[in-house]
């Protein structure tokens, strides 16, 4: 259940920027983001694509000053998405056209691959202003995310993912990495702490600090998160080792885990996460690996500005 009110678009807005990755304009990507281009142009729309970061920043905030831009299109995954958020201002609305291998958001809200659907969301969609969380390293750097956190072995499997990675990512390229991480990766105890209640804390193994409620392979990591409540909810597996990293997975596909004794949560609005080893501690965010513990994990209220289609909505108020 949403507790923020959708918000409608100016329909004076009329100008769309489609942010594609450079790499992806010559593939099925970009064939799709300019027959999403001419659609929009057919509506009335004025829909411009780009490739450059810079450049997509530099135009999102010319046209959000004059009141033109109605929207970002971010064509691509989860981690094209994490990149426009952390370079986008916070006025933006943000359009997604999923395009990536798990599209996490995207089937969390019920967007489709097509550009006739996209095109319909960017007439008729509603904004939600969604919850972004926010990662703090102990040098200062700041990163938002807009799905989730993963510590330790999640975030030792996205690095390797990342070091290996030469262009498009498909399901077949976790599997290197996941087999070195199962055999190397040493499990340290990492402890969580609600910075405004000492008592809402605990300590795990395995990790994850969630915006949604759900993960890759639609995995209800934290059912009763919401991103429009001002919180996140820290969700850890107590005991360590492979063994164990298989029955953890077991319990989270048939969503048996919040009856598991092994699985705690928590909810707050800031987290402390350390861990007991002075190795590096690989942190993720949205897929792509971010920085190393510890960290601090805040919220940060209506951040995101997503579009959402009505039946997204809809399910919210059933």
């Amino acid at each position: 259940m949403m507790t923020r009110t959708a918000q409608s678009i100016d329909p004076a807005a009329r100008f769309v920027l489609i942010s594609l990755n450079p790499k992806a304009g010559r593939g099925s990507s970009g064939k799709l983001a300019k027959k999403l281009a001419a659609i929009l142009d057919d509506r009335g729309f004025q829909a411009v694509i780009e490739t450059d970061i810079d450049q997509i920043q530099f135009i999102a905030s010319q046209k959000q000053a004059s009141g033109d831009l109605r929207t970002v299109i971010s064509v691509g995954g989860d981690g094209t998405l994490s990149l426009l958020l952390n370079t986008l201002n916070k006025e933006t609305n943000i359009c997604i056209f999923p395009q990536g291998t798990e599209n996490v958001l995207a089937k969390y809200l019920g967007i489709k691959a097509d550009p006739e659907f996209v095109a319909d969301l960017i007439e008729h969609g509603q904004v939600i202003p969604m919850d972004a969380g926010q990662v703090t390293n102990d040098a200062g750097e700041k990163f938002l995310f807009a799905l989730m956190v993963g510590c330790g072995f999640d975030g030792d499997i996205a690095e390797r993912l990342a070091n290996r990675r030469k262009g498009h990512i498909t399901k077949f390229s976790y599997f290197i990495p996941v087999l070195t991480a199962i055999w190397k990766y040493r499990y340290p105890k990492m402890f969580v702490q609600d910075l405004a209640d000492e008592q809402n804390s605990f300590d795990a193994r395995f990790l994850f600090v969630m915006n949604i409620r759900q993960y890759a392979l639609k995995l209800m990591i934290a059912p009763n998160a919401d991103p429009t409540d001002g919180k996140l909810d820290a969700c850890g597996f107590v005991k360590p080792g492979l063994l164990h990293g298989l029955k953890y997975f077991w319990q989270l596909w048939w969503s048996t885990h919040p009856r598991s004794k092994d699985y705690i949560t928590r909810q707050a609005k800031s987290f402390r996460i350390h861990a007991d080893t002075q190795d590096r501690v690989v942190v993720q965010i949205d897929g792509d690996p971010c920085t190393s513990l510890p960290i601090t994990v805040t919220t940060i209220n209506g951040r995101l500005r997503l579009l959402v289609p009505q039946t997204f909505l809809e399910d919210q108020e059933a």
